[in-house]
């Protein structure tokens, strides 16, 4: 009895056993449970990054993928600018521009974020070129696709921070200030309410 051990007195159950095996080696077994636990910790954390770094490796394909299609759209856009193309045109950035425009607003087949970011590319050019009518317009037809996809809502707190600097610009206070507060909503979403962004 006092090395721990078990007595015949007891009826002989595994629970009795059991209680003062632990209550004899009680040292080894916590050490044990907190190894246990450790490990188990451990292999939680590591899975949880793998699913992040999966996560965040379909985010760049996915970027990559919409990146390769605007590189393309916009040198099929100015291939046309081409002497042998042209065919004696004289080509202006805004006939490229007006082009590039008609064949996205038109152009159903493609993925909504691919035709989101093409527009969007399409509108801050026309605002570089001073036109934020164009610009507003196509900006706002991103913006419209980009609210329908839930995986896209930090791309399309740049898009609203991009359309109520352009508002803002073109003297529509009111209207930049609704629409970057709808920025904010969108970012708070994606970060929390605490971040740099």
């Amino acid at each position: 009895h006092r090395g721990g051990l078990p007595v015949r007195a007891r009826p002989d159950t595994l629970g009795y056993r059991a209680t003062k095996f632990a209550r004899r080696h009680a040292g080894w077994l916590a050490a044990a449970l907190v190894f246990l636990m450790l490990l188990v910790g451990f292999a939680v954390s590591m899975a949880l990054q793998v699913e992040r770094t999966a996560h965040q490796r379909d985010l760049a394909d996915q970027r990559a993928e919409v990146a390769g299609e605007v590189s393309r759209f916009l040198v099929d856009l100015f291939r046309v600018s081409a002497p042998d193309e042209a065919v004696g045109e004289w080509i202006t950035a805004r006939s490229l521009l007006d082009r590039g425009a008609n064949q996205i607003r038109y152009d159903v087949q493609k993925d909504p974020g691919v035709r989101a970011a093409l527009l969007d590319a399409m509108g801050r050019a026309y605002a570089s070129l001073g036109n934020s009518r164009e610009a507003g317009d196509l900006l706002r037809q991103a913006e419209e696709l980009l609210a329908e996809l839930p995986s896209k809502r930090g791309d399309l707190a740049s898009l609203r921070t991009q359309i109520g600097s352009l508002e803002s610009h073109d003297g529509k206070t009111a209207q930049a200030v609704e629409t970057l507060r709808g920025a904010l909503a969108d970012l708070t979403l994606v970060h929390g309410p605490v971040h740099r962004d």
